[in-house]
């Protein structure tokens, strides 16, 4: 369609246009599972703005939408998607990471996690069969995962001995191919290298993301 405008705004006050934007976020239109994701992960990040009966709606929607086992699909209806679990799971994840995840959505994060864990170990499985790793980085899907993964580490969450090993091996390959990366993958490789405690390492995904910005 031509029929169309968007408006641009410059501001001053960031955070006064995000929180004009709150009522609209947290009402979502369509109840897809990111629609909803954000919704609930707005509501939660900004309590005040948010009456209590709504973000407990959105929650009962998005755990009607998880699937059993745990992964969720973009409509009510649809197969299980490790990229929308992903998706819907990082919102859960930046809320456990700042202490203001919800009993429910941390219930949510904790079912999806094992079938998040063994998206990554076919992953890891796939990428042990090749003859040459040189170059090779994870997926983004896969860094996806180790975000989500690192902003729980936090708390001292673990998982279990061989997803252990296989976000370890990741992470090797991760360090040693930084310019490979979209910026969106640097932003989260920089972040799950910090968590990990290899600061040094992060400081140089986020050198290479400055550069690929200019």
């Amino acid at each position: 369609s031509t029929d169309r405008r968007m408006t641009v705004r410059f501001t001053a006050n960031a955070e006064g246009m995000v929180l004009d934007a709150i009522p609209h976020i947290i009402r979502p239109e369509h109840k897809d599972a990111i629609s909803l994701a954000a919704a609930l992960y707005v509501g939660t990040m900004y309590p005040a703005q948010t009456p209590d009966t709504l973000v407990t709606s959105l929650a009962r929607e998005l755990r009607e939408l998880q699937r059993t086992d745990g992964s969720w699909s973009w409509w009510k209806g649809m197969e299980g998607s490790a990229y929308m679990t992903a998706s819907v799971a990082r919102y859960f994840a930046r809320l456990h990471h700042k202490y203001i995840g919800t009993a429910e959505t941390d219930s949510m994060l904790q079912k999806a996690m094992p079938y998040l864990l063994n998206a990554l170990g076919k992953e890891v499985k796939d990428l042990r069969k090749m003859k040459s790793l040189k170059g090779v980085h994870p997926s983004e899907l896969a860094t996806d995962i180790l975000y989500i993964c690192a902003l729980q580490r936090k708390s001292g969450k673990t998982f279990g001995t061989k997803a252990e090993a296989d976000i370890k091996f990741l992470i090797g390959l991760m360090e040693k191919v930084p310019a490979e990366f979209t910026i969106y993958g640097k932003a989260h490789s920089a972040v799950i290298l910090a968590l990990h405690g290899k600061k040094a390492k992060a400081q140089e995904f986020i050198e290479s993301m400055k550069q690929y910005s200019v």
